[in-house]
């Protein structure tokens, strides 16, 4: 496992980290998907063998071909997180990757996470309701569902006022959140932070929740909303609204 992060080292990124993952193929050979999203190019997914030299998926990410180490190092770098050296082009892949801190393409350097713990899916059975709680559905890799946090945003769905994710606030925490009358026809998203890996971020998986783009309605007549809260199985206490 990592130690405690270079700071120096750590600085450098801003971007959505490089994440790694260990597979098998259908034949049982150990392989790496590589997700990476830069500024300068879309998100990518390579699969790569486990035991080949690191400088083989390092030159597919950094589009090199031929030019020897000198211009392999030129376009990419991965580097070390305790000392920010860089890692032996001839490494296997695996074990480069695996104590990898921070990988350099171009002018851009983004965080590194090999195997995280993450949420795979996160969706939630209906749309949300003023006062009716909102438990959404986890499945998990490499983390138990209970080790993942929960945290309920919301964001006005008015045009002149929609912005970009900084416009997302905290409105609750917990497994559980039922909207309350104030966020009617504001947009709703759950945020799921599973533990992160020892010096790393948490790898955070967010989704908008409702019919319309997220937006919390009002709830149907008296007698529908008691049939809803008694399938739901509880009243309409929620999820510590702050």
């Amino acid at each position: 496992m990592a130690t405690a992060p270079n700071m120096a080292v750590l600085a450098a990124a801003a971007a959505a980290p490089a994440v790694v993952r260990r597979v098998f193929d259908p034949s049982g050979a150990k392989r790496l998907e590589i997700s990476l999203s830069l500024a300068s190019r879309p998100t990518r997914t390579l699969s790569r063998p486990a035991d080949e030299a690191v400088r083989r998926g390092l030159a597919r990410i950094a589009g090199v071909k031929g030019g020897g180490d000198g211009a392999l190092a030129a376009a990419v770098a991965l580097l070390r997180q305790e000392d920010g050296s860089e890692i032996c082009l001839d490494a296997p892949a695996e074990e480069a990757w695996s104590s990898a801190g921070r990988l350099r393409v171009g002018g851009e350097t983004v965080e590194v996470l090999y195997d995280p713990p993450e949420v795979v899916e996160l969706a939630s059975p209906a749309f949300p309701l003023v006062g009716v709680p909102l438990a959404p559905l986890c499945r998990t890799r490499r983390c138990e569902v209970g080790e993942v946090q929960l945290r309920w945003e919301a964001a006005s769905s008015a045009p002149a006022e929609a912005g970009p994710t900084s416009q997302w606030r905290p409105v609750g925490s917990g497994p559980s959140f039922a909207p309350p009358a104030g966020l009617a026809g504001h947009n709703l998203r759950v945020v799921a932070t599973p533990p992160p890996l020892p010096g790393r971020s948490p790898l955070e998986t967010s989704r908008e929740l409702g019919s319309r783009a997220g937006s919390v309605v009002e709830p149907p007549p008296r007698p529908l909303l008691e049939a809803r809260l008694r399938s739901l199985g509880g009243g309409a206490e929620g999820g510590g609204a702050e």
